[in-house]
């Protein structure tokens, strides 16, 4: 199946998942604490709903990354777009990612008050808070790698860049190795925080490159 069939199954899975919390707002997603000397708050669960979301979202994210690329197109000059698939891949990372984490503190309040809710919130700490709120905050980071890293690795493009039209490519065919294709992501995260700076530091627009291209001898090209 061609790789652009794709760009609409992420635009109306993005868009529904959109509508759905305009619509219907969910209590909480995940995990959320706060706290200060004189107040606790600590909040989380899922959705059923984002569930089945963030069910179609995986199914479709590894369904793509075995979807036939059309013969390697014409270099992207522009940044403004790879800009654009870096957040839109962000929100559809983040709507697979969180809805499936929020099951882990469902399931251990259920144990421990023996009342099932999918949402729930208290002013109070538990002893198993911490460690929820840590290893959320792990898991997100690690599944947010993974979910930039691996179409590096399939040498297909990203959801977001699928949406947008382009995907990075090796220079003459070749491949990035796992620990390459870790190193370029945390430097395309570190040039889309300074994107100003990108913008005008080792730009080559006519072969599609940004400074950390040239690093690893990768380019953006048109789906």
């Amino acid at each position: 199946m061609s790789i652009r069939f794709f760009r609409w199954t992420f635009v109306v899975l993005m868009l529904t998942g959109l509508a759905v919390m305009l619509l219907s707002p969910p209590q909480t997603i995940g995990v959320s604490a706060s706290w200060s000397t004189d107040s606790y708050r600590f909040a989380a669960g899922t959705q059923s709903w984002f569930l089945i979301l963030a069910s179609l979202i995986v199914v479709a994210y590894f369904a793509s990354m075995n979807g036939v690329t059309p013969e390697r197109g014409l270099p992207v000059p522009g940044m403004a777009g790879r800009f654009v698939a870096f957040w839109l891949d962000f929100v559809i990372a983040m709507m697979a990612i969180a809805p499936v984490f929020g099951v882990v503190p469902v399931l251990v309040e259920w144990k421990r008050t023996g009342i099932f809710a999918w949402t729930f919130e208290r002013s109070w700490r538990s002893s198993s808070d911490s460690f929820l709120a840590i290893s959320g905050a792990l898991f997100s980071m690690v599944g947010l790698f993974f979910y930039y890293v691996f179409p590096l690795l399939r040498r297909r493009p990203s959801p977001g860049g699928c949406i947008v039209g382009y995907q990075i490519v090796c220079e003459e065919g070749k491949k990035l190795s796992f620990e390459d294709a870790t190193m370029r992501t945390l430097l395309a995260m570190v040039a889309i925080v300074g994107c100003l700076v990108t913008a005008f530091v080792g730009r080559d627009r006519t072969r599609g490159k940004l400074w950390f291209d040239r690093v690893f001898h990768t380019q953006a090209v048109k789906l």
